[in-house]
């Protein structure tokens, strides 16, 4: 009888396994990325990039992800992406000055206003595009968010209010 049982449950283990593995192999590169970003931004900062850095090649393109966290009732953010100064640098490590890419917050744009209801989350984009005559190196992008409360001006919003965002040319 204890045969029985100890073959019995080894079975369901060993089933059990086989379906666990199967939802993982299931899974997508976007499932995966998703799952981790959310655990990377689980922290609970006010503002998240849970990836600042991306690998691409010259006639690229990525993304970058930016969460906001309104934990202070905040009417409206704003998000803003210029170069940094130095924009980056080549790969013998002298500065980049100008061009090199193309970014956007979103519709072409440096800047975005969103809306964030208090005690929730919401995701910003910055696309990157990689122009295939770019100097090969690392450009530097800082990002800016900005909070308005009852209408005031806008302030700085979370830890640091400032997130470099690298992109390493190949």
């Amino acid at each position: 009888v204890i045969i029985f049982v100890i073959f019995g449950f080894s079975i369901y283990f060993i089933r059990n396994l086989t379906t666990q593995f199967e939802d993982i192999r299931q899974m997508t590169e976007q499932d995966i990325d998703a799952r981790v970003n959310s655990l990377l931004c689980s922290d609970g900062n006010k503002v998240c990039v849970p990836v600042n850095k991306l690998n691409l090649k010259r006639g690229d393109s990525g993304f970058f992800a930016l969460r906001i966290y309104n934990v202070i009732n905040a009417d409206s953010f704003q998000v803003r992406v210029r170069p940094a100064s130095p924009f980056g640098y080549d790969k013998e490590k002298q500065p980049i000055t100008s061009g090199g890419l193309r970014y956007s917050v979103g519709g072409g744009l440096d800047a975005r206003q969103l809306e964030v209801p208090d005690k929730d989350a919401r995701n910003v984009g910055i696309a990157v595009i990689v122009p295939k005559d770019a100097l090969s190196g690392t450009y530097i992008l800082d990002a800016e968010v900005d909070y308005s409360k009852d209408g005031s001006a806008f302030k700085p919003y979370g830890e640091s209010n400032m997130y470099k965002l690298y992109v390493v040319v190949s």
